[in-house]
């Protein structure tokens, strides 16, 4: 069998444009249109949703108004889902456009949506998974984790963060681009595999059309145990681990072949891939349109052009 994951590290830019360019190894690979893609701006980062990397604790428990630091599984789906109903029972009174979700609106005025929580078997269930999107695309932690149908908006994110200043990991040594193919999926040997692909609906969000953004879920079975007739809750350690290590230890068919692909480029070559994508487009003013993508593509250029304008105030100087 095919490795499940594979790295692919590349020494020099120059390399990586050629393999995803027409005739490229990896174009061969991508063309086809069934993969997915991720950027990160650090080697150090994993891919793990935002619900569940340790620093979003206090945030989840802050939004929830919990004042609770437990980590058992079903602890932090009950945060979760208290979070999910909060923001939308305030977009709803406010006149946001929402998803239709029936469970939610039969629940309204109960403190808690106990059905949900104790006899729903799976989470995030399908019918929440639409308002998670929207959720998540706005800065609520949830387990969905974000991906886009496009390789070069994937890369401008790998990026960003250097052209805004934002915190790099000490010791970085690479970005990283991640593909995960997604032909499989359609397969009826795969229903069973947790890995569930979320299509957002664009409509009325301009930043996701532009983003042409996805997510991946993994979705997990809560257990619950039974004791002298009544129901036990199963409060087992909440499961953190990345999608590449959950995709390795899932047992798939010995055909599935290699899902995701992790390909590493040196920081050192960050500044010339910034070039390479202005040229392309790929800016703020694609990936966010509207004026505060404008104002973000002018501070992204004093980044890309910073050795340009220090050549253009020595010549100012000179004169």
């Amino acid at each position: 069998m095919d490795d499940i994951t594979k790295r692919i590290d590349y020494k020099d830019l120059k390399s990586f444009i050629d393999s995803i360019s027409y005739g490229g190894k990896l174009y061969s690979v991508f063309s086809h249109g069934n993969f997915i893609f991720r950027g990160h701006s650090s080697d150090k980062f994993e891919l793990v949703p935002s619900a569940l990397r340790t620093n979003s604790s206090n945030l989840i428990n802050q939004l929830a108004l919990s004042g609770s630091n437990t980590v058992t599984e079903f602890d932090q789906i009950v945060k979760e889902y208290i979070i999910l109903r909060k923001f939308y029972q305030i977009c709803d009174s406010t006149g946001l456009p929402l998803p239709n979700v029936q469970r939610i609106r039969a629940t309204y005025t109960d403190f808690l949506d106990i059905k949900t929580l104790v006899m729903e078997r799976k989470w995030l269930p399908e019918d929440l998974w639409e308002l998670a999107a929207l959720a998540q695309h706005y800065g609520i932690p949830t387990r969905l984790l974000d991906w886009t149908h496009d390789l070069h908006t994937a890369l401008y994110f790998a990026v960003e963060s250097y052209m805004k200043n934002k915190y790099i990991p000490e010791e970085t040594k690479s970005i990283v681009l991640w593909a995960l193919n997604i032909k499989p999926y359609a397969n009826l040997d795969m229903l069973s595999c947790p890995l569930k692909i979320v299509h957002p609906i664009y409509y009325m969000n301009p930043n996701m059309k532009a983003q042409q953004g996805l997510f991946t879920l993994w979705e997990i079975t809560k257990t619950f145990e039974k004791e002298d007739g009544d129901i036990i809750i199963n409060n087992s350690e909440l499961e953190r681990k990345p999608l590449d290590k959950l995709l390795q230890e899932y047992k798939f068919s010995d055909k599935i072949g290699t899902l995701l692909y992790q390909i590493v480029i040196p920081v050192d070559y960050v500044k010339d891939l910034c070039h390479y994508l202005n040229f392309l487009g790929y800016n703020a003013s694609k990936i966010y349109p509207g004026f505060y993508g404008v104002v973000k593509t002018l501070q992204e250029r004093a980044y890309i052009y910073e050795d340009l304008l220090t050549d253009y105030n020595n010549v100012i100087a000179v004169r």
